[in-house]
Order: structure tokens, then sequence, then C-alpha cells
């Protein structure tokens, strides 16, 4: 999610604490406010400190996709990460000549919310498509939520009203308030997750009846903000031994909200916009499934790429939806479908290489352990 979305569960989670904290004492509520209020807010941002270690792997983009939701977007590192923070709360209060004393109950608390927050954090994360691997080391495999778009407005507002009006209001009605905010939070993230979990089953079965032949490997789906009907999806799979990834629209309820209705997808898809070379999806579209373009190639290419160059194979411990061509000076360019539309120059797009004709690379250095996510198509099981 987006850094606004996880400051905002922090210091509603904060001002959680301090509400059931303002039952038993009044005493020092103002710099307990401040206290938990900070150690919540860095907390849930807290893993994003990996964007320092991007470039431990090179080039840029790939040490990005790397290490970005990496080790500090596991639970194990949430203790961890929780210490820091409370230790640099500490730190600062010692530094403030004028700081109030704080209880050895709010420190308390303190730890427990800064251990709390990358924990939420991870959760959040690891609804979009983007993905998380929170299992680590125990488990290297990507979990994609598929669920919520990176930005949910929806969520904004229901955790801003809550903690607006928290702060507004006397601690029982204030504690009502954060009550129905969370309660509407969690209606949203279940209203989109059970929109999602429905779609990926119809849509299993509307592909199988379109093309009987093909086997399919993943259903990608990304939601439109504020709106649970559309999505944006992506299928995954082998045909008549062609790999392919077909990109269309779908409408959860086709006849309130035909496919065609919907809005435009959120990436630029085909045309000038791809640095891909796409193709038709070749199926016939239906109410309730818009089809914009695909991809189509071998898996013994894409295998052979990733056995030729080491930087390809760290890349696809990343890359959910594998796409790649050949441009005109011969120069091979491998990246994801997901992050595809992002202009016609394929340097700096998201998860992408560009890989020169007749220039045998330097192997990337702290590749982590991550599973690939299309090991299925790279094993050709």
């Amino acid at each position: 999610m987006d850094p606004f979305t996880h400051t905002l569960i922090g210091l509603v989670a904060g001002e959680a604490v301090i509400q059931a904290r303002a039952r038993r004492a009044s005493a020092g509520a103002t710099g307990r406010r401040a206290l938990l209020w900070s150690v919540s807010a860095v907390a849930n941002v807290f893993p994003d400190v990996d964007f320092t270690c991007v470039g431990a792997t090179a080039p840029a983009q790939l040490g990005y996709v790397l290490h970005h939701r990496g080790y500090t977007h596991t639970l194990v590192a949430a203790p961890v990460q929780g210490a820091l923070v409370v230790a640099l709360a500490w730190l600062w209060l010692r530094l403030r000549a004028r700081a109030k004393p704080v209880s050895r109950a709010d420190w308390g608390w303190a730890f427990g919310l800064a251990v709390l927050g990358p924990m939420l954090h991870v959760g959040l994360d690891g609804l979009n498509t983007y993905g998380v691997h929170p299992y680590w080391p125990f488990d290297a495999a990507w979990r994609f939520g598929d669920t919520l778009f990176i930005v949910e407005p929806a969520l904004l507002l229901a955790l801003g009203a809550a903690l607006y009006l928290a702060t507004k209001l006397r601690p029982a009605k204030a504690r009502l308030a954060l009550a129905i905010g969370a309660a509407a939070s969690a209606a949203v993230v279940a209203t989109f997750a059970l929109a999602s979990a429905c779609a990926r089953t119809r849509l299993a079965a509307l592909h199988a009846r379109l093309a009987p032949d093909a086997r399919l490997l993943d259903v990608v789906l990304t939601p439109y903000p504020l709106n649970p009907l559309c999505w944006s999806v992506v299928f995954v799979g082998v045909e008549r031994e062609r790999y392919f990834a077909r990109r269309a629209t779908y409408s959860a309820w086709a006849r309130a909200l035909p496919a065609a209705a919907c809005p435009e997808p959120l990436r630029v898809v085909g045309g000038p916009g791809s640095i891909f070379r796409l193709t038709t999806a070749g199926l016939p579209s239906q109410p309730e499934l818009r089809w914009h373009d695909g991809f189509e190639g071998t898996a013994a290419e894409l295998r052979r790429l990733r056995a030729e160059h080491c930087s390809v194979d760290a890349l696809l411990r990343f890359v959910r939806v594998p796409a790649w061509t050949t441009l005109s000076d011969g120069t091979v360019r491998v990246g994801d479908l997901r992050f595809d539309g992002a202009g016609k120059d394929g340097r700096g797009v998201l998860g992408t290489l560009e890989l020169p004709p007749d220039k045998r690379e330097a192997c990337p250095s702290h590749v982590p352990s991550w599973r690939w996510p299309r090991l299925d198509l790279l094993d050709g099981a």
C-alpha cells in the first residue's frame, strides 16, 4: 500500500491504545499521545527502510524488485524492527531536556505498537498484486493477495474519519468512532477480498470454456479503486506448448455494468505504450470480459534466457508474468507484464532488464533466495 495509508493505520492503532489507556488514567495524556502516535506511525512505515538496500544489487531496476519488500517485509523481522523504533524514540526523548517522563506501562504499550506496526505493514502490502513473502526464512514463496489497488480511497476515508473524530470527541464516543472506523475498514477489505475470490473462480471457468486446450497457471487480478465490480486481469498459462499472458477487463456484475463500460485499464495496454511486442488475445469478448491484448512465446526460450543470463535468473525471482522481446538492435528486453505500459523506452520500468547483444554481463551480487513465482513454467511442470 501507499505510505500515507500505512501511516494512517499506525496513527489509528496508536489512538486506540490511547483511548484504552484513558479509561484508567488521564495524567500525561498529551505526552502519551505524542509517544504512541509517533512510535506507531513510524513502525507502520519502517519496513520500507529497505529502499536503502536496493543498491546492493546492480542494475538498479533489479536491485529494487529484489530488495524492496524484502527481508524487512517478513513477520520474523517485526520484533527487531519494533525494538529499533522504540530505541529511537527513547533516544529522542533522552536528547530532549524538557521531555516529560514516560511510565513503564506506556513504554510497554509503545513496544507492542512498534512490533504490531511492521506486521500490519506486511499484511497490507500482501493485499495487492505486487506481493510479499512474509514467512521467510521458513518459506521463501511470494504471496499475492490480488485484493486491493495500491491506493484505496475508501480505506483512507474510513481510517481518516475515525482518527479525526477520536481526537475531537469525549473518550466513550471516541472509542465508538474508532470501532466504527475499524469495522468500516474491515468491511472494505472483506468486500474486495470476496469479489477477488469470486472473480478468480469465475474467470478460471470462463477461460477454460473459451480456451479448452490451455493449461491455466495463474490469474492475476487488480481491482479498480473504489470499485469492486471492475478488475484488470492477466491470464497466465500454456497452450499447445506456447506460453501466453492475456490481458482483459472483467466485470463482476455484467448485467449492471458490462466489462465494456468499466474504465480504461489502469495501465496503458498495447499500442505505443507497451514495452513488449504484444498480440491480440485471440478470444471472443463476453459481456463480463473484455479482451485487450496478450503476449506469446515459448517456455523453452524463457528457460534459455534464464540459463544464459544470471541476471535473468535473478529477475525471475520477482517476475510473476514474464514477457520478453528482441529489439531492432538485438537487445533482449525481459520484464513483467504486470508493470507494462510505462512508455516505449523500457529503461527504468519496474522489473525490466535489457540485455545487449554479444555482451556477457557480470552476475548480480547479493541476490535474495526468493522462490521464483513462475517455477511452474521454468521447470516445465
